[in-house]
């Protein structure tokens, strides 16, 4: 610079004017437009958000993997060494006694035209197995329904008697005797009657059934017993009429259907009740 003449001094010195002249006019435009931009309010800082801790379950302490277990060597015993064969040299033959040379097998010709095949036997049949026979539990035996008391049963026996019309009114209380007497015939009473004219020991009870048959006194009777699960069996006959078993469970009796020919129109029948059998 110091080497300048004044001509380069000057203009030098007119263009470093210039250039301060023009950049002050445009730091101070610049720092004008900046005082007119707007300020924003102050930005507060975010507030810090709460975070919330979680404590997790202790998680169990890892076992150590165990140490591999080294196998003990096997002691194996040393194999037995077998000596070598000792090589022996022959003895010499003598030349008057060689020995004769073997003879070589000759195979054994065989013709197949002359081999019959063996004949074909079957296989032995296996024997049946014997089938066991599964025996089933038999069934319970049904036992029959119980019956009723004795005293129940001979009461209905007593009362399908007295439930039939006997139409002898009047002689209820007549004894056997008399009845056998009067409407029987007299080869009858000792039959029912012991030596002093009462019923034998065997009779139960008597009655007189008049306009009734045997045959018709024995057809309602033995009916009506049934009907009541009374058992009544046919056993023979006495006294001229025909006599009955009638039983279920303990109770059992006869019953005697007797005919007495001098009754009204000389049709009635005298049924006879019997503990046990009168013969």
């Amino acid at each position: 610079m110091f080497n300048m003449d004044r001509t380069e001094w000057a203009i030098a010195r007119q263009i470093d004017w210039r250039t301060l002249y023009w950049g002050f006019w445009a730091s101070l435009a610049l720092h004008g437009s900046l005082l007119l931009l707007p300020f924003g309010e102050a930005i507060e800082p975010p507030e810090p958000e709460a975070i919330e801790v979680v404590f997790l379950p202790a998680s169990p302490p890892v076992e150590p993997d165990p140490e591999p277990v080294t196998p003990a060597p096997v002691e194996t015993e040393p194999e037995p060494v077998t000596p070598a064969p000792v090589e022996t040299e022959p003895e010499p033959i003598p030349e008057e006694v060689a020995a004769e040379p073997i003879p070589e097998p000759v195979p054994e010709q065989t013709n197949l035209e002359t081999q019959k095949p063996r004949p074909y036997s079957p296989p032995s049949e296996i024997p049946p197995q014997k089938k066991e026979r599964i025996s089933l539990p038999s069934k319970p035996p049904v036992s029959p329904p119980s019956s009723p008391p004795r005293k129940q049963i001979e009461a209905d026996f007593y009362n399908t008697i007295a439930e039939i019309d006997s139409k002898t009114d009047g002689f209820e209380n007549t004894p056997l005797s008399e009845i056998l007497g009067l409407f029987g015939e007299a080869e009858q009473i000792p039959l029912f009657c012991d030596d002093r004219g009462h019923p034998r020991a065997e009779i139960a009870s008597f009655r007189w059934f008049d306009y009734l048959n045997p045959r018709e006194l024995e057809t309602i009777v033995n009916s009506r017993l049934e009907e009541r699960s009374l058992t009544v069996t046919a056993i023979g006959n006495y006294g001229g009429g025909r006599i009955y078993r009638i039983d279920r469970g303990e109770f059992q009796v006869y019953l005697n259907f007797v005919p007495v020919t001098a009754g009204a129109e000389d049709n009635g029948t005298l049924l006879v009740v019997w503990n046990r059998l009168p013969f």
